[in-house]
């Protein structure tokens, strides 16, 4: 924990230096949802890759496109990938070390009115978002904003959601994968597999076998909401979808 607060200040500072020399303008390098469909051409399956001890089973592939979130990019540095962050301290890191390597080229950001905590989150993401230069933005948000298509690409990923009866509960990282991988497969009739998504089975560690698991995690609500929209996932995709994660596995 003293390494990831001192990381934490060191992010701070270089933010508020980026602050100082870099220049804040309209930022209008955020896409459409419907533009990722180039990165899926050729592709046949996506791939959720919380941040888990199984994802370490990953073997990774180029015919699959990569959900990442927080440190899991390090295990498909060198495929095609879309990093999701909205915890702070990697956000952080994010604004700070952008791009954190050669082929972070796009990063998903989600922030729900619904989420008590979003609300002081997106005020710091419209604050520091326009430090990023040259840098694909999708975000998804139902805040009132100005940023290009986010109220949107919000209310065709939920909407699909709850089309689907899936339950809209999102406690962490991992899971808001989940529920956009599952939206991406179904959507361009791909193949979903999961790494990662452990919460807490098999040890409480990240795959990099460190790092503090919260109870976002490992909470007895939070696992019975994801075995509920697993199962929903499984009963509709069928032999589409393979779990390779410690919790509720179905290979």
């Amino acid at each position: 924990m003293l390494k990831k607060r001192t990381e934490s200040k060191i992010y701070a500072l270089k933010i508020f230096f980026k602050k100082l020399f870099v220049k804040t303008e309209t930022d209008n390098s955020f896409f459409e949802l419907k533009n990722l469909e180039k990165d899926l051409v050729d592709k046949d399956e996506i791939c959720v890759l919380a941040s888990g001890p199984s994802s370490n089973k990953l073997n990774p592939s180029k015919n699959a496109f990569y959900l990442v979130t927080n440190d899991s990019y390090r295990l498909v540095m060198n495929y095609d990938f879309l990093y999701y962050v909205n915890d702070g301290f990697f956000y952080r890191r994010f604004i700070a070390n952008i791009p954190l390597c050669k082929k972070h080229q796009k990063s998903l950001f989600m922030y729900r009115k619904e989420d008590s905590l979003h609300q002081s989150s997106f005020q710091f993401f419209k604050e520091t978002i326009g430090l990023v230069k040259e840098h694909d933005k999708l975000l998804l948000t139902n805040f009132k904003n100005d940023f290009n298509s986010s109220n949107e690409n919000f209310k065709i990923v939920f909407d699909f959601l709850r089309q689907n009866s899936c339950p809209i509960k999102i406690q962490n990282s991992g899971v808001f994968l989940l529920l956009f991988g599952f939206y991406l497969a179904e959507t361009y009739k791909l193949k979903l597999s999961i790494y990662g998504l452990d919460l807490g089975v098999g040890g409480k560690i990240h795959f990099e076998r460190g790092g503090h698991v919260g109870k976002s995690i490992t909470n007895d609500r939070v696992k019975a909401n994801t075995l509920k929209q697993l199962e929903l996932m499984y009963d509709k995709m069928g032999e589409r979808i393979k779990n390779y994660s410690n919790f509720n596995s179905n290979t």
